[in-house]
């Protein structure tokens, strides 16, 4: 009864660190920010939906019943990484996050889908890459383009239980791909034995908030999404060489 008495939310979460993390866009940043967020969403409190990392700050949409679980996610995540980067960093102190984040529910359906298109823009828009399709970063953007249009459409992918204590301390913060891929194997073998976690991303949830739920309904605006994402990659990059096809 708890539960029904909750209102659905949509909410963008935006939160920045001072300076950028160490391995924004490579394998070993993505392991470990998966793992971290596995072991957060083991409840239905908090559903992840759509998420971009950058260098040093992250965009992403959630569906949520309960803002307290909300808010204890968020804290949870922040601090979570700041000990995973103190390993690597070999410090005992670090001051990694700026004090403003922005957490905010979002009342229209016109301006949430403002928040995915602007969120799937992100490494075009600061000249990373030509398209979001090329990011290496950890990003939900494939998980969006293949999902069936149901807003109880789900992509889960396993992730290992990684404690601070099994990430042993980079040589420097932008190390070679063949030390990176090491600490990689080093962190998979110390957490082959434990269980494992689950990364739940369900990327049309926050659909339901605004009543959406026909699949032909969510279709169409997947391709609204697509199309606008595409057309602003191609004004900030006009010299392709082919254009893209638009999926879905």
């Amino acid at each position: 009864k708890r539960r029904m008495l909750r209102s659905k939310k949509m909410y963008d979460l935006c939160f920045r660190s001072l300076q950028g993390l160490p391995l924004p866009a490579r394998a070993l940043t993505t392991l470990l920010i998966e793992s971290i967020m596995g072991r957060l969403l083991r409840s239905d409190d908090v559903i992840v939906c759509s998420y971009v990392w950058m260098s040093n700050h992250v965009h992403m949409q959630v569906f949520s019943l309960d803002c307290k679980a909300l808010i204890h996610f968020h804290g949870r995540l922040k601090k979570s990484l700041t000990d995973f980067l103190k390993r690597l960093l070999t410090i005992s102190r670090l001051h990694l996050w700026d004090n403003d984040t922005t957490l905010g529910a979002v009342l229209d359906l016109e301006a949430a889908i403002e928040r995915v298109v602007y969120t799937y823009l992100n490494p075009v828009r600061a000249g990373i890459v030509r398209s979001i399709d090329d990011y290496k970063g950890c990003n939900t953007w494939k998980e969006f383009l293949s999902v069936p249009p149901d807003v109880n459409a789900v992509v889960e992918k396993e992730v290992p239980w990684v404690l601070a204590t099994d990430i042993e301390p980079l040589s420097h913060d932008n190390p070679s791909l063949s030390e990176e891929r090491d600490l990689i194997d080093l962190i998979q073998e110390k957490t082959s034995s434990r269980v494992t976690h689950t990364v739940r991303i369900m990327p049309f949830k926050w659909l339901e908030v605004f009543n959406v739920i026909d699949p032909s309904q969510i279709e169409e605006i997947r391709k609204r999404i697509i199309t606008r994402v595409r057309d602003e990659e191609s004004r900030l990059s006009p010299k392709k060489d082919t254009p893209r096809r638009i999926e879905g």
